[in-house]
């Protein structure tokens, strides 16, 4: 989850299991278990839009994200088959809309390079559900975002459906799945390489739960200072840079518990000139006021 709005509570959703479950399933579960801690209809006011990979959602499972959970989603259609690309394809050859061109900063080869887009948004598209017999049920209508491009010196086609508005903001819609690559690539990426997301805690699933959670918080944690105090991250990441390690925690080696529950880590030379500077000011509160009870009694 990226929160980029500074001061506001930063929520972690996760879910842990078996390789061949179902996501579907996996992000209920988490949506149940806001609503148990949180109360109900919290879903819609923490999520503002969702980013689902491409995959095999279903209809009605996107008709509830909208209508169970109030939950705006950006996915990508999995293939040309579905029924839902012959609604957009029949619209594009009846309607002919306008196409807009951008340009596009992207990575070849670790390089980053600008590529031109051309897009367009269809708002009020049907959502249709099969049953197992064939039967039609129309769901509602959602929006759809169509993006040509060149990919491997062929023009390629995306579809991108959405209960945003596709017509109003074709180039937001295709932000956000963008971005989505970002969370996959260089977040699951940089979890595994520098947090060590991978490593087994132990053979028991509450320790392996246990520490993909803790990995997890901290890894927000850390964000959210970066957002808040980006220049002292830099600082302190510079500084690890040069010595080669690991840990945010660099030559730390006190841990000071103080009221409500509150405790923080220290290095040793830190911690003594934090007690000198707290040691100073409260000797000076104190003579001053001596200072002042002794000028009284002059007076």
């Amino acid at each position: 989850m990226n929160v980029t709005t500074t001061g506001r509570l930063r929520f972690i959703g996760c879910a842990l299991a078996p390789i061949n479950s179902d996501e579907r399933a996996l992000l209920i579960s988490i949506f149940k278990k806001i609503e148990k801690h949180l109360g109900k209809g919290k879903v819609k006011d923490i999520i503002e839009s969702l980013t689902l990979d491409r995959g095999y959602w279903g209809a009605h499972f996107l008709w509830k994200l909208k209508n169970r959970w109030g939950i705006d989603f950006v996915t990508l259609v999995r293939d040309d088959d579905l029924d839902f690309v012959e609604h957009v394809e029949y619209y594009l050859r009846g309607v002919e809309p306008t196409f807009k061109e951008r340009w596009v900063t992207v990575k070849k080869r670790g390089k980053k390079e600008k590529k031109k887009i051309r897009l367009c948004g269809i708002n009020g598209l049907s959502l249709r559900r099969y049953s197992s017999e064939g039967r039609e049920k129309d769901l509602g209508k959602v929006n759809a975002v169509v993006v040509y491009d060149e990919h491997k010196g062929k023009i390629r086609r995306r579809i991108y459906v959405t209960t945003l508005d596709a017509k109003a903001e074709p180039f937001r819609i295709y932000e956000l799945y963008k971005d989505r690559w970002t969370i996959e690539n260089q977040g699951i990426r940089y979890l595994s390489q520098r947090w060590s997301l991978r490593d087994l805690a132990g053979r028991k699933l509450n320790s392996i739960q246990a520490r993909i959670l803790t990995v997890l918080t901290l890894y927000n944690a850390v964000k959210i200072l970066e957002m808040k105090y980006e220049d002292k991250m830099e600082r302190l990441q510079e500084k690890m840079r040069e010595k080669g390690e690991r840990s945010y925690l660099s030559g730390c080696a006190l841990i000071v518990y103080g009221r409500d529950k509150y405790y923080g880590i220290f290095s040793a030379v830190n911690y003594a000139n934090l007690v000198a500077e707290r040691t100073a000011k409260a000797t000076a509160s104190s003579t001053a006021k001596e200072i002042a009870r002794e000028l009284e009694k002059m007076l």
